[in-house]
């Protein structure tokens, strides 16, 4: 007589520890999914401070052997750590497009900051501070600092993923403690570099990593004149030992160096049915009174600051246009009249760093054609 049973799957832990790895092919896409996790959860700040040697040789290469991301997010309850942090593959920002607080679009992916921890090294030391904001759900530990260590060597072939117990603790918050979430990276990878040591605690990154980290980083700025929410903030600073003595403020660097900026806008009326269009043109100025180090100055184009036509018959939704444009004479040469023309080597340098179409993600999503895989 036949019997009915049942059978369960059961995963590797050294295989599953490593599902995603092969997304993440750099520690600059692996930091920038870290900060992405801070923006879609509200924070206004991020600090990034690499720890390792202290060469003051800008060129020399740098070995880090501690990577520190703080935010002052919402933080995490237990209850988030233990259902999301803590669960492969939970889908929780396919279902909330929306940040919890300041209505952002999330821009990181399910699962990815979980991964690019693991991708840069060994352990992994989280810890929390909630905070409590409108919606959310209760939460015994909201008013707690929670620790969770993740120690990846532990996850062995040969064991059943679900079994390998992650250490934490939960524990008063102290008065001055605010909110938001510290990740403490160590027992570095070395991402397929070649050390004339053996040691694998330690990942070495050259001047130039850093600055396409800088450059990379500051792409997912919004400048301020593009968002939606003028007053939402997001700011990410960096500390390099033996580059830079305290933190250091990235900028939309790319946008930053244009000398002119033309602004245009089409309006349609429905009763009259016309367009009209107008359109402006600001030159960048070097301003000491400014935090930037410049202002934008209208200037005059064919006798009138502002240019406006009306389009007969024509139907143009209501749009708005910005267009920057480079200087030729090379990007840190303001001067009235530039004659000479960017050299081969100056322009294939620029358009290394700023060719192609960025879209800032300030509340967009094109559907299918901004989707993955699209």
């Amino acid at each position: 007589m036949s019997q009915q049973i049942d059978f369960t799957h059961t995963i590797d832990a050294k295989l599953a520890s490593n599902i995603g790895e092969e997304s993440i092919s750099s520690p600059v896409q692996a930091i920038a999914e870290l900060v992405k996790n801070a923006y879609d959860a509200d924070a206004s700040q991020v600090w990034i401070t690499f720890v390792g040697n202290q060469m003051y040789d800008k060129s020399a290469s740098k070995k880090i052997t501690k990577i520190i991301i703080r935010d002052d997010g919402v933080g995490m309850t237990l209850e988030d750590l233990q259902n999301k942090f803590f669960r492969i593959g939970t889908s929780n920002k396919l279902r909330n497009t929306i940040s919890p607080e300041k209505g952002r679009r999330v821009v990181g992916e399910k699962g990815m900051g979980h991964v690019a921890s693991k991708r840069l090294g060994n352990i992994c030391k989280l810890i929390s501070n909630p905070k409590q904001y409108s919606g959310r759900e209760t939460s015994t530990s909201i008013n707690s600092t929670i620790t969770a260590i993740i120690n990846w060597n532990d996850f062995e072939h040969g064991l059943n993923f679900s079994d390998i117990k992650s250490k934490g603790e939960i524990a008063p918050r102290e008065v001055n403690e605010t909110n938001g979430i510290q990740i403490e990276i160590s027992d570095l990878h070395r991402f397929n570099q070649t050390l004339k040591d053996s040691k694998t605690d330690s990942l070495i990154l050259t001047a130039e990593d850093f600055d396409n980290m800088k450059r990379s980083l500051s792409m997912l700025l919004v400048p301020k004149h593009l968002r939606t929410n003028k007053d939402d903030e997001f700011s990410i600073r960096m500390k390099v030992p033996g580059m830079d003595d305290s933190m250091v403020e990235l900028k939309t660097s790319s946008l930053d160096m244009a000398l002119f900026r033309l602004t245009a806008t089409t309006k349609f009326d429905k009763e009259q049915k016309t367009s009209t269009y107008s359109y402006f043109i600001d030159k960048r100025i070097p301003s000491k009174n400014s935090p930037q180090g410049f202002i934008w100055e209208r200037v005059e184009f064919h006798n009138k600051r502002t240019n406006s036509d009306v389009l007969e018959g024509k139907a143009f939704g209501e749009t708005k246009l910005v267009f920057y444009h480079f200087p030729q004479g090379g990007v840190k040469k303001f001067v009235e009249e530039q004659k000479k023309l960017l050299t081969r080597k100056e322009i294939q340098t620029f358009l290394k760093f700023n060719s192609g179409i960025k879209i800032f993600k300030d509340n967009v999503r094109i559907a299918p054609f901004g989707e993955r895989g699209h």
